[in-house]
This record gives C-alpha cells, structure tokens and sequence, in this order.
C-alpha cells in the first residue's frame, strides 16, 4: 500500500500528524508517555524474564489474589499486565477471566474455564500457552512472515475457549518484543485505526473466532510506515499519538488517572505536605518518580518558613516525624514510602498516573501550595512581584532549571545591593535602573514572584525560598538573584504591563488571581461565640472579632456557630455571611474590629453537643502536626466535609432561597475519607 491520493486521510487528521510530528508540547507529552510505559516494561521483564515464563507459579500469575486483608497483590504477572503498565498501555474492561485462571477475591479460591478438569491442568496450559506465543513472535521477527503468525495466533487463541483473551495475549507480546508491534490490543482499535486511514478490511472478520488478529495489524504498519511523517516514526510513538486521536475519552474531564482525580477532587489539605510531595515526585522523572526522605523533610522546611523544624530529629517526636508519617497515610493509595521517616526514598506509583496527566498534576499542586501559602504562611507585610526572566524572556529555561529568577544589568551595577538605600543605588549607578534594581534587592523570602517573559501574561507563579542575594563572579551573568519555588502554572488573563524588568504589583492582582479561584462550595468556618462574651456580638445576627483572625471570612462564607452550654460545647446554628464591615470598636493596637453580618441564619432545632470524634477533627485543622493544644482558635476554617457533617442533613439556602448544595455526596465521602489528609 502507498501513500498517495488514493489513501483519503482528512484535513483534520493530516493536520494532527503535522502537529504530532513539529509540536514540541505535544511531542513531549509523547515522549513522556514513552519514557513512563518503559520503566513499566522494565519492572514487567525485571520480575518476569522472557525465558522464565514457563515456571512461573500459578500464584504469581493469577488476577483477584490479594495480600494483607483486602489488597491486591501488586506483583502477579496478571496485575502487573493489565495495571501495572497501564501506561504502555490499557486493556481496562471486562472481567478476571479473560486471563484464562484468576482467584475468587471472597473465598481466595482458584477458578478457571469449564473445559478444564482442575486448576493444575487449566494454569499448565495457560502458561506454557503464553509462553509459545511469544515464542511464535520472536520467530515471527526473524521471518517477518505476518500471515503465518496471524494464522497461529488465531489457531492458539482466538478460535479457542477457555485461553486468555486476545488484547491480553497481544499486550504481553508486545511487553516482550516492544518495537516490532503497534500498541493496539483489540480488534476494535484495530478496526477504528484502519477506518480511519480509509485501509480495505472488508476481507477480513470483525473479530471474534475468526480472527486474523496480525494481519490487521500489519494492514496498519503498512500505512503507517507508508505516509511521508509517520513513516518516521516509532511503533510506540505512533500508538500512543494515533490511539490519543482515536479515543474520546482522553478528551472527557472525567476520563483521568487515579492520582489526577486524587489532587483535583479528593485532596483535602490542612497543611502542605501531600502537593509538596506529589509535586518534588512528578518532577523527578528521570530519577523514576523517586525522592529522598532526606529531600522531602527539607522541602517542608524551605516551604513552610520556619513554622516547625523539619529536618531536626534529635529528641522526642520532631515535626518531621509527624509530618512524614502523616502524609505517608494519607498518600498511601500512590506513594510508597519506607519504614523509616527520616532515611530511604519515597517512590510513586507509576500505575496510578498517566504520562499526559502530568502537566495538569503539576499546575493542581502548584495551585494549592501557593493558595496555602497565601492563606496560612504569608505574613502580612510580604510583598508580590513581577520579575522578567531577562530580555524577552530568554532566560527563562536556565532560571526553572537553577530554581531562581534574576536580572542582569552587569554593566550598570556590578555589586551586592543587600541593605542599599534608593539614593545609595542611584549614586552607585548613576541613575541607571534604580528602580528595577531596588525592586530586587527588596524581595524577601516568602513572598510571591510572577515571573514574565513579556509584559502581557505571567508565564509562571512562584514563592520565594530566599530574600535577595548577590553571586560574587566574574564568569556568571544575573548576579542580582532570588531563590524560588516554581509552581509550574502562569495565566493569559494578564502581565506587568510596564516596560520594566522587576515591578511590585501594588494593584494586587496577582493574590486576586491566586485566591480567586475559589471552590464552588465556599469557604466554611466553625466560630465561637458564648455569653459573656467581650465582643459585641447580636445572636444571630452579627458577630465581632479581630482583624488578625478570620481572613477567609467573607462575604458569601458558611459557618456553623458553637458555644458553651451547661459547660460543654454545643453547636447551635448555621448561616452564611452577607457582609463584613469594620466595627466602631477598635483593639489595643488601635485596629478596628470587624464585623460579620449574616444574611442567612438558623437554629438547630435542638443544639448538638460537640462529639469526641468531632473534636478530634477540629484540633487535627488547627493544630494539623500533632492534632493537640490549647486553646482551639475561636474562628476555625474547616473543610466541606466536615461541615455538612455536623449540619447533618439540613441545607444551607442562599439568598433566593435555593439549596447551595445536597448533602448526601458527603454522607458518602465521609465514609471513605480519612480523618486525617495533611
């Protein structure tokens, strides 16, 4: 078959080839889904060599077995082929016996198809069936004879009843021999991938017993290596570029990886430690998704500021401990971690994520750290910033690749602008970049970099790890530089505008944008309020706090309120803000009070005392290390679980009076979640 006028291949997909082959994005989304579905071949043939198929035991072969109560054994060929690799390549979808033997997951008892007289004679033939295909593939290579392989292929498998299926046959030959086959397991998308490069199968059945598995396959490796691009191409790298074009899904929100789904709708955090750890993983993919301990307790130091000690594990329970242990728990379902909480390495599950997720993992976690810094770690006075990564942007690489940003201006101010003055750079400069250059000398250790390679979008946010700092060399250029931690996330939606290497962004746009993408929920707090009290509160009505606290309680927010009855603390009623106003009571530094007036408020129709249980999740939000001490915060931002728990049914209306949201999916969540996600 030639590529010529006679092979009808639309625009569209003409176009997508073209893309697929120049994109540098999309050839490296490409490339990293490769580099994933090959650390997974090597585990594949690492605990199961070629020439080892035939002894395997039937235990380490068998879908359904588990381990350590309910979980599944990780390490059994079945596992291994069908989710274990689902990067090289899923064959999702129907049940354990298309693997020919599996194990009951009630009873842990073997089961196989009925044309066998014993689970001995069903695996013995399994196996060494497994075995002699892949045999008949390494002959085939030596003979290139497609037919004759097809032909045996659909004698052995594909004609007969109780063998494994054919997408699990094909996928382990491929497993073994990964560059002489198209990534395809089915008849299916065999026939979706020659319909669409308009090739005659109509000679050919659909499927089922009658086969010809192959010689479709070679139907579609000769278009492949027939078009001018794709003939350059690799099996693999057109399997994965072809299959994306073919499958709907990969286009669907819905249809994500595991640990995508996890970071976007399940991670509740209350301190920063899990898109710490999820984001240092992702991002050591050439060291196969793996990190030191070491690494992660200094990263929650350098991350959290001087909050707690990370790194210090001379007496007692350190931080670090706590921390490791926790996010250990809560990451469990896709990091394993070792048993040590200060020695070893903590490695991803590469199952639970798919190579083109990455960039939207990253951007998630990136999300979430600066949202909690801004929000928990950020000192008032810290600043936010706009810093170009040198002449349009061209530095930018270097910079993410250093971990810092900077700026130049060598011929002008060739000095250490640490403790300078504004009229002390001037005369040093002699009014050149004044500035640009005190902006940078001014950026401290926590606050918040919008690194730009232009003026008009922010290519990506980050947090600074360092205040500024000069590099005393005469070969390095960008001496004026800030350590930060990139975030791996910018936006369209603006830039500096101004035609200015470093700028302080006085318009607070960028904390605008950073905190504006609030959840559709709200934010939710548990506020105190008892008689007695020295604030002028109205029940019901109003409630008077300082202006240190609360700064997530705004307009729009929802809060339970609790106070004390009989001596023991009760919840007593729900509502939401409508606004909050300064009061004309002011505190001892001679700050106003604030006031937040409620638009909605209801009473419980009998208060509920606050449970153990419920308390223990409260110190576990304000104190997230230890869940322990005293006093609890009088205003306690919570998150959207715990909240409808405690409201247990009733629903908050807003201001048309229509339910903001319906409990029963956290009912449900509730019985799943952990009561402890750091």
């Amino acid at each position: 078959m030639c590529h010529d006028r006679s092979m009808k291949v639309s625009a569209e997909l003409e176009k997508y080839i073209d893309e697929l082959d120049k994109n540098q994005e999309k050839r490296e989304a490409i490339n990293n889904h490769i580099d994933l579905a090959r650390k997974e071949r090597e585990n594949f043939v690492s605990i199961f060599p070629r020439g080892e198929i035939r002894n395997i035991n039937v235990l380490d072969y068998v879908p359904g077995k588990t381990i350590d109560g309910d979980k599944p054994d990780r390490k059994t060929f079945a596992y291994l082929t069908e989710f274990g690799s689902r990067n090289f390549g899923g064959i999702g979808g129907g049940s354990a016996k298309k693997f020919a033997i599996y194990m009951k997951k009630d009873t842990q008892e073997l089961d196989f198809a009925s044309n066998f007289t014993s689970s001995d004679e069903a695996y013995d033939h399994t196996i060494n069936l497994i075995a002699d295909c892949v045999d008949y593939a390494e002959e085939y290579i030596k003979t290139n004879n497609w037919k004759k392989f097809s032909d045996v292929i659909t004698d052995l498998v594909e004609s007969k009843s109780g063998t494994p299926s054919i997408p699990i046959i094909s996928k382990i030959i491929a497993i073994y021999y990964p560059d002489e086959f198209i990534r395809l397991w089915s008849h299916q998308w065999l026939n979706k991938t020659l319909d669409l490069f308009e090739v005659k199968r109509d000679d050919l059945p659909e499927g089922g017993k009658e086969g010809k598995f192959y010689e479709k396959m070679q139907r579609v490796v000769e278009a492949k290596n027939s078009h001018p691009i794709m003939k350059e191409w690799s099996n693999e790298y057109f399997s994965y570029g072809i299959g994306d074009y073919l499958d709907p899904k990969n286009k669907e929100k819905d249809n994500v990886s595991p640990l995508l789904k996890f970071v976007r709708d399940e991670m509740l955090m209350r301190a920063n430690y899990q898109p710490i750890v999820i984001k240092m993983l992702i991002e050591k993919k050439d060291e196969a998704f793996t990190v030191s301990i070491d690494d992660i307790r200094k990263k929650f130091d350098e991350l959290n500021f001087g909050r707690y000690s990370y790194t210090n594990t001379s007496s007692g329970d350190p931080m670090g401990n706590s921390a490791i242990s926790a996010v250990k728990k809560a990451l469990e379902k896709f990091v394993t971690f070792p048993d040590s909480t200060s020695k070893g390495k903590a490695a991803l599950h590469l199952d639970k994520f798919d190579s083109k997720d990455i960039p939207e993992i990253l951007k998630i976690c990136g999300q979430k750290l600066v949202k909690y810094h801004i929000e928990n770690l950020m000192e008032d006075e810290r600043k936010y910033w706009f810093v170009q990564a040198g002449r349009k942007g061209g530095n930018l690489e270097k910079f993410r690749e250093g971990g810092y940003v900077a700026v130049d201006y060598k011929d002008v101010c060739d000095f250490n602008l640490s403790g300078l003055e504004r009229d002390e750079i001037d005369i040093k400069t002699g009014g050149e970049k004044v500035q640009e250059l005190l902006n940078i000398s001014q950026i401290k250790q926590g606050d918040v970099v919008a690194v730009v390679k232009g003026n008009k979008t922010v290519e990506e946010f980050a947090i600074a790890t360092s205040d500024y700092y000069f590099v005393n060399s005469d070969t390095e250029r960008d001496k004026h530089r800030v350590n930060i931690e990139y975030l791996n996330f910018g936006t369209l939606e603006f830039g500096k505008n101004w035609n200015a290497a470093t700028m302080q962004d006085a318009s607070g746009k960028i904390k605008n944008f950073l905190l504006g993408e609030k959840s559709e929920s709200g934010n939710y707090y548990i506020i105190t309020q008892n008689t007695g009290s020295k604030y002028n509160d109205i029940p019901g009505k109003e409630y008077e706090y300082p202006s240190r606290m609360g700064k997530e309680f705004v307009a729009g927010t929802n809060f339970i309120i609790q106070s004390r009855i009989d001596g023991k603390p009760h919840f007593i009623g729900y509502g939401k803000v409508r606004e909050i106003k300064e009061s004309s009571v002011k505190d001892k530094n001679g700050k106003p009070l604030l006031v937040g007036k409620f638009s909605k408020y209801t009473e419980f129709d009998e208060a509920k005392l606050r449970t153990d249980e419920i308390n223990s999740k409260m110190l576990w939000i304000a104190f997230p290390n230890t869940g322990r001490g005293s006093p609890p915060p009088s205003m306690l931002k919570v998150d959207r679980g715990l909240f409808y728990e405690i409201i247990d049914g009733d629903l908050i209306k807003d201001e048309q009076g229509s339910d903001t949201l319906n409990v029963e999916p956290f009912r449900h969540a509730l019985k799943w979640k952990p009561n402890l996600v750091l």
